[in-house]
């Protein structure tokens, strides 16, 4: 059975896996309404991508989930449930403005490319994907710095992954107030939390690793030794 630091882990590395590489393959919209229904419309994989996205915040959820369970009854204890709850929080959020591009924008796009009479109701309704986007990616920041106290404190991870998650979290939640609000950075938060999640997943996974191949090779000089 695998150890809660190795499913913890794993379910980093999937859900920033999964996150990161939608957002490297989701096309940048700028310009105004018409070029982005365009940019969405042209875009062959639109729904697979913000599904993508939407998979891996659950995942990703699951992931930090068991990071608090595995701060539990160590001095980061509370640190770490301030961090997952916020969390919860901040992907719910940005899950609305996902599941709006996902579904009502590409519907738009559809109809804008058949019609061209899409534009209006698109500019009406994309700022709020766009600002439930920007609240979420901030919370998810608030949370990393969270993460980033309970595993200074905490002992239960390597101390180094901690002043980088504070220092990661700060920088996200700095990019989510000083951005402009229609600028395709304000999800920043998130793509740099999901690049601090990736790098602590392969590290937890990695220490899980060693750690099986040191007690089987224990076990196996046990054997030794008693055979002989």
């Amino acid at each position: 059975m695998m150890s809660r630091a190795s499913l913890c882990g794993s379910a980093l590395v999937v859900g920033a896996l999964l996150v990161g590489v939608a957002g490297l393959l989701h096309p940048v919209l700028t310009g105004d309404a018409d070029a982005q229904l365009d940019a969405i419309a042209s875009t062959a994989h639109w729904r697979v991508i913000h599904w993508s996205l939407a998979l891996g915040f659950v995942v990703l959820v699951a992931g930090l989930a068991l990071a608090s369970a595995i701060h539990r009854t160590t001095p980061g204890e509370i640190a770490a449930r301030v961090g997952a709850t916020v969390a919860v929080f901040g992907y719910a959020v940005s899950l609305v403005g996902v599941l709006f591009m996902l579904s009502a924008a590409r519907e738009l796009a559809e109809v804008h490319a058949a019609t061209g009479d899409a534009a209006f109701l698109y500019d009406m309704l994309h700022p709020f994907a766009l600002a439930a986007l920007r609240l979420g990616a901030f919370a998810v920041s608030v949370a990393l710095c969270a993460f980033g106290l309970a595993i200074r404190s905490g002992a239960s991870w390597p101390r180094w992954l901690g002043p980088a998650a504070v220092v990661a979290g700060a920088i996200g939640a700095a990019i989510g107030v000083l951005v402009p609000e229609h600028s395709p950075a304000t999800i920043g938060g998130v793509a740099i939390a999901a690049a601090w999640q990736l790098l602590a997943g392969v590290v937890l996974v990695g220490r899980e690793v060693r750690a099986h191949r040191q007690e089987r090779r224990r076990i196996g000089g046990l054997t030794a030794g008693t055979a002989g």
